[in-house]
């Protein structure tokens, strides 16, 4: 039985061009799967987190629900954005909103004045 036995496996659906890269950059570096998935994880994901929870993208627990008027183009843009980024719709309207609620500096808006 060989180590990597012993380790569980996980199946994820993978761009074959991010497949690529990987076998690429585990050449270069000369890594096993599992060496470069760890070493990857290791380094990258702290950074990852760190950008995610600046634009918004975190778990909180103290939400609450609200009820706010949003146009059918908004939630159409926000679905478009989901499908393209795997990211759930709420989670992208937050991010829109932390960030817009943290600007210094307002941007000119195109949203219609209520």
């Amino acid at each position: 039985m060989t180590a990597d036995a012993t380790v569980p496996h996980r199946v994820y659906y993978v761009p074959e061009a991010l497949r690529e890269n990987m076998g690429l950059a585990r050449e270069r570096l000369e890594l096993t799967i599992r060496a470069f998935i760890t070493d990857s994880v290791q380094k990258e994901l702290p950074d990852i987190v760190e950008q995610l929870a600046a634009m918004g993208i975190e778990k909180s627990s103290d939400l609450r629900p609200v009820r706010w008027p949003i146009d059918q183009a908004t939630l159409n843009t926000l679905a478009y954005a989901a499908e393209q980024t795997g990211i759930d719709q709420s989670k992208l309207l937050m991010a829109c909103l932390h960030i817009a609620s943290n600007r210094k500096r307002r941007r000119p808006t195109t949203a219609p004045k209520e």
